[in-house]
């Protein structure tokens, strides 16, 4: 008879064992219960089906993972090390722990990313960055070292060319234009 039930052969006294390392109010852990009693399962059957569940539960995190992880391409490692140094070094340990349980999956690797960009600061095109005009400062050197028809700089004896190269370098600095996040 007791081949023929298995695990199904009465449940514990006492009730079961806890499993080591999780909490009794653990969810998954009240459901294998409550169908334990139910079913009239052994102590040893009730650990195996938790070994079952859990290992099952493990298998499709990773695969959820995985493909959270190919949402991000083929730097994925690169973005979310990125990600994960950029938190580290703006926060204090409590909020950085905090933020991280937030982080989770690729919408909310870019969201940080997107908040980063934001609030960077802007690298000028003197510095190696990219004009929003499109000029070079070749343009502007070119303007500035002109010369009018009698051999002077241009800039020293016309206003206007003055304020045009004072123009084209305000310009050159890019002045960011502000950008709306929500809405």
């Amino acid at each position: 008879m007791r081949k023929k039930f298995g695990g199904f052969t009465g449940a514990p006294k006492d009730g079961y064992a806890g499993i080591e390392g999780i909490e009794s109010d653990d969810a998954l852990l009240q459901e294998l219960t409550e169908f334990a009693n139910k079913t009239n399962m052994s102590q040893e059957a009730f650990g195996d089906a938790w070994e079952l569940l859990s290992a099952q539960g493990m298998a499709v995190e990773e695969v959820s993972r995985e493909q959270e992880i190919s949402k991000l391409g083929d730097n994925a490692g690169e973005r979310i090390k990125n990600v994960e140094g950029f938190l580290k070094n703006n926060l204090d340990s409590t909020d950085y722990d905090q933020v991280m349980n937030l982080v989770t999956d690729a919408r909310s690797i870019e969201l940080v990313e997107a908040l980063v960009k934001a609030t960077s600061p802007v690298k000028l095109p003197i510095d190696g960055g990219e004009s929003p005009t499109g000029m070079t400062w070749a343009d502007i050197e070119t303007e500035m070292f002109k010369k009018s028809g009698d051999g002077q700089l241009l800039r020293s004896v016309d206003i206007s060319h003055e304020r045009k190269i004072q123009k084209m370098m305000q310009d050159f600095g890019g002045n960011k234009p502000h950008t709306r996040i929500f809405g």
